[in-house]
């Protein structure tokens, strides 16, 4: 199997396109597909928005066409039992706290206060995007003070390419999502990409399809002794 990374290259010295035009491809292409539509579908039944809400009373007009009827009751009832069953699976699978268990005392407190309460509900919610998604996404990092930390991404914002053809080693992650940032006095809704490889992080904004640079860096800087800062990158991706 080609990864990513080789195809790009081989498009760069062939000519064809760049990398940035080649990943600009790839999330049209991705944004529209069955794959994502079915994974915002199953998080929008989650949640109770089902097709039924959007339905409209209806009847055939002296054209012969259909047309709403509005003078007539549109009853719409979510039995929203889909959510129920979902909640009683993941709570079946992930509802009890996990023991840690080591022949360190001090190693397992030092495991007990990175897979706390916190990481049990995050764990929970991966649980949820499994069930409603068919897949769930964690993210590791550090934090502003240091601390080895965990974020869940939605599954309808990860693009992933894959190193195997069983999709058990990643080559990289594209995250597409939105963000909401004044202009001014306008509140405007931005769409920014971040595409996470084993070289470091790199960011744009999309725009009209187009990518335009917006920084990249490495995963997490280290303070060294003297007071300077030196980049990392994990040797895996963090993802």
């Amino acid at each position: 199997m080609i990864t990513v990374t080789e195809h790009i290259n081989a498009l760069i010295a062939a000519g064809a396109m760049s990398e940035k035009r080649f990943f600009e491809l790839e999330i049209a292409k991705w944004k529209t597909s069955e794959e994502r539509q079915e994974q915002i579908t199953g998080e929008k039944y989650y949640r109770g928005q089902h097709d039924i809400l959007k339905r409209r009373r209806t009847a055939i007009g002296p054209d012969g066409k259909l047309k709403e009827i509005s003078n007539l009751p549109n009853n719409k009832l979510v039995n929203n039992q889909y959510g129920k069953i979902a909640d009683q699976k993941n709570n079946y699978l992930l509802g009890k706290p996990f023991n840690l268990q080591t022949d360190d005392e001090n190693y397992e407190l030092e495991l007990g206060e990175i897979f706390n309460k916190r990481f049990h509900r995050t764990l929970k919610n991966l649980g949820e995007d499994s069930l409603n998604c068919g897949v769930g996404w964690l993210y590791v990092y550090y934090d502003e003070k240091g601390e080895l930390s965990f974020k869940r991404f939605a599954p309808w914002e990860i693009l992933p390419f894959w190193k195997d053809d069983e999709h058990t080693v990643l080559d990289c992650v594209v995250r597409v999502y939105e963000t909401e940032e004044y202009e001014g006095d306008d509140l405007k809704i931005i769409e920014k990409v971040e595409i996470y490889k084993s070289t470091g992080v790199e960011r744009y904004i999309l725009q009209d399809g187009v990518l335009r640079e917006d920084g990249n860096g490495a995963y997490f800087n280290a303070v060294l002794p003297d007071g300077g800062v030196q980049p990392f990158n994990w040797e895996k991706i963090p993802v």
